[in-house]
Parts: structure tokens; C-alpha cells; sequence
């Protein structure tokens, strides 16, 4: 590849391109690719792979099984968690309620590897965003009342989802402060 500026420098770069008679697989995340979910939700993050036809001109294998791979882009995610042991290696992983931070994004890779041969692969990529929680307005008051009775309405049941210790809570989750 030869690259000319207007000053007619030039600059040269090689590249060796490798032909393989066998098939990768493209692989993507069904649906949007950037999920948009709650804390108090469990994920689910499924993966299509597309294989050439047995037989066609570009695939020289018989059918093949892929084994699957699900990790952390840790280039754009600071911080994981242990993936669920049950589905990090399938095509659809699962992330159980509760276990994500609101307000952060986690970034996923999926990589599927044609068995038996390591050189065919693909990956692809998947965001979660993590909303925050609508607040659980709880009020407790009297139903009834007389003309020109006091009375009280009652909001210290209310809760934020998003607070994972709501006895001792912290910011950006609570205290909770009310304005009537």
C-alpha cells in the first residue's frame, strides 16, 4: 500500500493476507447491542452466529460446533464481576437481578471458536447500560377526615431501588429528602 501526500512524499506499508478455505463465523448480538436495563433486572445477552452453507464454495468443512466465550471488554469496563459459571461459555449469557451498579455501563465480548479448529473465530460486542430506578413512593395517611381535621401523610416507607444498603444509605441513593 503506497500513500502519496500532495508534497508527493510517500510512505509504504506491507500486509500479509492469509486466504483460509474454511469457514469463520459471524457472530453478532441479537437485537440492539446496547441494552438498556434496570438494577433490579436480570439480563440476558444472546448471540447469533451465521456459518456458511456445508457444501457451498466457501466452506470446506463439514458442519461445525462453536464453543462460545463471554468476557469483560476491559479496555471500557474499570470493574467486573464473576460472570454466571452456568452461561459464560454458551451463546446467551445471563446476569442475575441486582448485580449491576445503576448508572454505570458494563461492556461485553462474545467469542465463538469453531471446535477443534482455534484459528476460526469471531467476536462480537454487546453494552449494558444500567438505568436508575423510578423511587418507590410509599405513603401511609388516613383515608377519612372531618372538615377541618389535621392531617398527616406519611412518606418514610419510601425507598430507592437503586440503594443497595437502604438502612445506612449513601449518595447519589439517599437519605431520601421530601418537599410537600
Amino acid at each position: 500500500i503506497y500513500v502519496t501526500s500532495f508534497l508527493r512524499v510517500y510512505q509504504r506499508r506491507e500486509h500479509l493476507v492469509t486466504r483460509i478455505d474454511a469457514p469463520i463465523p459471524a457472530i453478532q448480538v441479537q437485537g440492539d447491542p446496547i441494552l438498556q436495563v434496570y438494577r433490579d433486572s436480570a439480563v440476558h445477552i444472546r448471540s447469533d452466529v451465521a456459518m456458511p452453507v456445508t457444501g457451498s464454495s466457501e466452506c470446506l468443512l463439514p458442519a461445525q460446533k462453536l464453543d462460545f466465550r463471554w468476557l469483560f471488554d476491559l479496555s471500557r469496563t474499570l470493574e467486573g464481576f464473576p460472570l454466571d459459571p452456568k452461561t459464560r461459555f454458551t451463546n446467551t449469557l445471563y446476569i442475575p437481578p441486582a448485580t449491576l451498579t445503576a448508572g454505570e455501563s458494563y461492556y461485553f465480548n462474545v467469542r465463538a471458536e469453531v471446535q477443534g479448529y482455534p484459528d476460526l473465530w469471531n467476536m462480537a460486542a454487546a453494552q449494558v447500560d444500567v438505568k436508575y430506578s423510578p423511587l418507590k413512593i410509599v405513603l401511609e395517611y388516613k383515608k377519612e377526615i372531618d372538615t377541618f381535621e389535621d392531617f398527616l401523610v406519611n412518606a418514610t416507607a419510601s425507598v430507592d431501588p437503586d440503594d443497595m444498603n437502604p438502612s445506612d444509605p449513601v449518595p447519589p441513593f439517599g437519605p431520601l429528602t421530601f418537599k410537600w
